[in-house]
């Protein structure tokens, strides 16, 4: 009865008048929307919104209405999310938890409350599991914004992720409990725990998509090869484990109709098991819609099952634009549908080969937004890696799983694996440095594509277009020494202090101090400049709030000149790139020249044997100050020089800012790179009314984010990233 009334309603839909000018236009009405989706947040889109409207009118103007439809359900969707999302800051909260992740020190619980959710850290490791209805009152966490220039907008992310609220626990009781779809995950989760470390890790990155547990140097090493996909579950996974299934069955000569209802009840477990990620839920989808395609004989095209499922995941959640993700999997799902049909006459390897290729050129501005690096060998590694992988590494994980007594023999595989992931990434590596591509540059670099897949076979000019892109590609990597402009940027950190001076046409690049160095945020902000090398590391003194990210710096940075106080006892003070400096010397930095104005002596205290640099930069004369104490402020007040800029000592402690380095020197402007560490409390009161008593304009990056001065020949101003 069922299955007569399913056979019926498929017949009427073939019939209606929406299904019929619909067939084999979803792809343009999937483009389409993509357009506005970009249009919504950067209205430089317009004018292709509008041109490509105006050409779908004129094609078909049913098509167009339909359009219209869709534009504007998806447009009150998003808005009644933007509308209604804002950051809470009560102490207290109840909900249901739908998603719990364990960490070495705390549980990090998701808890839904009404349509937004919540984080809540609780490091007591209280019993609980999703479907728990809580209470919690606790600690309300900051949400800041993007505090440094191309760095992570933590308050952005929350956003786009439905979070609304970060709290620390400080008490947490169990109003009620009930079972929830999540705890199929969280069991998973709990199973997969029992495994040797390695094999954890692997396993839960490679199953379940959750990669924070694997190696640094190893996850490092597959951004390095562009083979980060493999631990992404997406297309791949998915196409394996069907055919892993089918196999599987067909030694018992299983049906094809109790295949297909198995492989539905595996994947949607799976889809349940992995919170439904964005490629994981793609995926499936996509299987899911050529079943439907092939049982209801619809007549669509794969093309157009993958756009069906493109519209309707954004109109079901618009904020899937902002999921990297989601963009990267439809890109690469898009792509490889479109040139399967042109590549089927190569040998299956020479297939890899070709949709790594142009998946580089494809994905490259996103790519290069995320980790500024592009490794050239990627597409011939990526041939070897996912043979690799797909024969080895994910059928024995997906054993191991099954049978855990295998794990000791797993361990040997996978070491075998990070060791051939790490050599390769360190000695079969062309690689290339991109700054972030701004909204502009991006949509140069997709119509420049544009350009040259049109022209590709009729039109005279794809030469000249194909030099113009590859023109644009080198500025694109040299774009710090064209950049006319010069700057000195002061970064918020977590703990320390960085900062960068940049001359124009990267005549001098230095770094003074490099922070703490946890979460590597100097070289990421050095990287999305595209800065390559530093004529100097200049080190103020050997504590870690300004040396501790040093050797991740030189790793990663070519750097030709290290710069060490005189009285400098740490390993940077003895490479063979280091020059150690004292009182009086100086540092030629192209036509820059920074003065040294410390260490006199050698002290006791490893504060007062800081680097105190001058330097003039554009119109403006900068004091550095170190960490330095009122005492040697009182030395350096005796140097006759034209002081605008200081750069507080020590973080704006109350053992720096002497007044009588300020009454002499009269700065304009002073900068204090205060760090968050709640214990320190910097800056300390006193300084800041010292600095207002002489009338100084004081930016504080606990409060004003990253500092940037920018200069040119004509003009100068600084900038706050707050």
């Amino acid at each position: 009865m069922l299955k007569g009334y399913l056979k019926r309603f498929t017949n009427r839909l073939k019939m209606t008048y929406v299904y019929r000018e619909l067939i084999n236009n979803y792809f343009v009405i999937a483009f389409a929307l993509l357009l506005f989706a970009i249009f919504i947040n950067h209205f430089m889109a317009i004018g292709f919104v509008v041109l490509y409207c105006l050409y779908l009118y004129r094609q078909s103007k049913e098509v167009f209405l339909i359009l219209m439809m869709i534009f504007l359900a998806f447009t009150i969707h998003f808005l009644i999310i933007k509308i209604n999302y804002y950051v809470k800051e009560t102490n207290e909260i109840e909900g249901t938890i739908i998603q719990i992740e364990s960490k070495e020190n705390y549980n990090k619980l998701f808890v839904k409350a009404k349509d937004y959710k919540k984080i809540v850290y609780d490091y007591d490791f209280m019993d609980l599991k999703p479907g728990d209805k809580i209470y919690v009152r606790g600690i309300n966490l900051e949400v800041s914004g993007q505090r440094i220039e191309n760095g992570f907008d933590y308050r952005a992310y929350l956003h786009h992720q439905k979070i609304d609220q970060v709290l620390q626990s400080e008490e947490i009781r169990v109003i009620s409990t009930s079972f929830h779809l999540a705890n199929i995950s969280f069991l998973l989760h709990k199973y997969i725990a029992r495994f040797p470390n390695k094999s954890q890790a692997f396993m839960k990155a490679i199953i379940l998509g959750d990669d924070s547990g694997l190696p640094l140097d190893f996850a490092k090493g597959l951004q390095i090869n562009g083979i980060s996909h493999l631990f992404a579950v997406s297309g791949l996974h998915i196409g394996l484990l069907v055919i892993m299934i089918k196999k599987f069955l067909g030694l018992f000569q299983t049906s094809e109709q109790i295949v297909t209802i198995i492989t539905i009840v595996i994947l949607s477990g799976y889809l349940i098991a992995t919170c439904a990620a964005a490629s994981i839920l793609r995926a499936c989808l996509l299987y899911f819609g050529g079943l439907i395609n092939k049982k209801g004989k619809f007549g669509l095209k794969t093309i157009d099952i993958i756009a069906i499922v493109f519209i309707v995941l954004l109109l079901f959640n618009p904020y899937y634009i902002y999921n990297t993700s989601f963009i990267l999997s439809f890109l690469m799902a898009f792509m490889i549908i479109l040139i399967s049909p042109l590549i089927k006459k190569y040998h299956s390897q020479w297939q890899v080969l070709i949709i790594s290729t142009i998946a580089i050129v494809i994905t490259l501005p996103i790519i290069i937004n995320f980790n500024n690096q592009m490794n050239l060998l990627s597409p011939l590694l990526n041939v070897v890696y996912i043979a690799f992988f797909s024969i080895f590494i994910l059928p024995a994980t997906l054993l191991v799983f099954i049978l855990p007594f295998l794990a000791n023999a797993y361990q040997y595989l996978l070491v075998v694996f990070e060791k051939i992931v790490i050599f390769s990434s360190k000695y079969i590596n062309i690689r290339l440095v991109f700054p972030d591509f701004t909204e502009w540059q991006i949509l140069i670099y997709y119509l420049l594509i544009i350009g040259i897949v049109y022209c590709f076979k009729k039109c005279c000019y794809r030469k000249m277009i194909c030099g113009v892109f590859l023109l644009f590609l080198v500025v694109m990597a040299y774009y710090p020494v064209l950049n006319i402009k010069g700057e000195v940027s002061f970064l918020d950190l977590a703990n320390g202090e960085a900062i960068l001076v940049h001359t124009p046409f990267s005549e001098c690049t230095a770094l003074i101090d490099t922070g703490e160095g946890k979460s590597e945020e100097v070289t990421n902000f050095l990287l999305s400049k595209g800065i390559r090398k530093l004529d100097y590391l200049i080190l103020t003194h050997n504590h870690s709030d300004h040396n501790g990210e040093a050797k991740t710096i030189l790793k990663n940075i070519k750097v030709k000149n290290i710069i060490t106080s005189k009285y400098d006892n740490s390993i940077y003070a003895a490479t063979s790139i280091t020059k150690k400096v004292g009182i009086d010397e100086q540092i030629m930095c192209g036509k820059t020249t920074f003065q040294v104005l410390n260490p006199k002596i050698r002290s006791e205290d490893e504060n007062d044997n800081s680097l105190v640099l001058y330097v003039k930069i554009g119109a403006l004369g900068f004091l550095f100050l170190g960490d330095v104490s009122k005492r040697i402020e009182e030395q350096i007040a005796n140097y006759h020089i034209d002081v605008d800029v200081i750069k507080v000592a020590h973080h704006g402690s109350i053992t720096s800012t002497n007044p009588i380095l300020l009454a002499t020197f009269k700065p304009k402007y002073a900068i204090i790179q205060t760090g968050r560490v709640a214990k320190f409390a910097f800056p300390h009161s006193q300084t800041i009314t010292t600095l207002h008593q002489f009338g100084v304009i004081t930016y504080q990056t606990n409060k004003d984010y990253s500092i940037k001065y920018t200069y040119t020949k004509k003009s100068s101003s600084f900038i706050s990233w707050r």
